[in-house]
C-alpha cells in the first residue's frame, strides 16, 4: 500500500486567503510551542456550518465521513461547471478535483485560481457524493458574494476539502484520509489529508 500526503504544509510562508489571519508558530519556553491560525489555513475541511444556519459543525458529523473510497478527477477547465464532468464516470462517494491549480500551487495568492460554479454544484449534489475536494483554498470562485458553489453544496450535506496538493497525484481510485480536529461549534477545521493507493 502507498500512502500520498497531499496535506500543505503549515508555515509562515503558506498561501493565504487575502485579509485572513497569518499563520504563525511560535515557542513561549525552550521546549513549548503555540499556533495562531484561520481555520480555513491551509487543507481544512468546511463543515456546513460554514454557511448554513443552523448547519452541522466539525464536531457534530461523523468521524467515518472523512474516511473511504475516492475518486481523483483531473479537469483542465478554468471553471468546472456540469459539462466538465462529461467523460467521467463517479465511481466514489468522495471526489477530488485536480486542476491547473496544482501547478500554481505557491506562497502568492492568486485570485484566477479555478473552482467550481453553481452548475457544477448542483451536478455533485445530484449525485449525492459525501465529500468534494479541490487543490486551492476555496471551491468558490474568487469574488462571488453569493458563496453559490459552498451553499449549494453544504446544504447537501456534502463536505468541502479544500487546500489540497495534488501536484503527484495521478487520476484514479484511492482511499481518503481526512480526519479533522474535534473543534467544538467549528465551522471549518485543519486536516492531515492522505491518500492511500492499494
Amino acid at each position: 500500500m502507498k500512502f500520498y500526503d497531499i496535506s500543505m504544509k503549515l508555515n509562515k510562508d503558506i498561501v493565504q486567503w487575502p485579509d485572513s489571519i497569518s499563520f504563525s508558530h511560535i515557542f513561549y519556553n525552550e521546549n513549548t510551542s503555540f499556533i495562531k491560525m484561520d481555520l480555513h489555513t491551509g487543507t481544512h475541511v468546511d463543515a456546513p456550518k460554514h454557511f448554513i444556519k443552523n448547519g452541522k459543525s466539525i464536531d457534530n458529523l461523523e468521524i467515518k465521513r472523512f474516511f473511504g473510497k475516492c475518486q481523483v478527477i483531473e479537469i483542465n477547465d478554468d471553471v468546472i461547471s456540469s459539462q466538465s464532468f462529461k467523460n467521467f464516470e463517479i465511481r466514489a462517494d468522495n471526489i477530488i478535483l485536480k486542476t491547473k491549480n496544482s501547478v500554481n500551487l505557491n506562497t502568492d495568492f492568486n485570485k484566477n485560481y479555478v473552482a467550481l460554479n453553481s452548475d457544477g454544484a448542483r451536478f455533485l449534489a445530484e449525485k449525492k457524493i459525501n465529500l468534494v475536494g479541490i487543490d486551492y483554498l476555496s471551491i468558490e470562485i474568487f469574488n462571488n458574494e453569493n458563496f453559490e458553489a459552498h451553499k449549494i453544496l453544504l446544504s447537501n450535506d456534502i463536505i468541502i476539502l479544500e487546500g489540497l496538493n495534488l501536484k503527484n497525484i495521478s487520476p484514479g481510485i484511492y482511499t481518503l484520509i481526512a480526519f479533522p480536529l474535534l473543534i467544538e461549534n467549528a465551522e471549518a477545521s485543519p486536516v492531515r489529508a492522505v491518500l492511500l493507493e492499494g
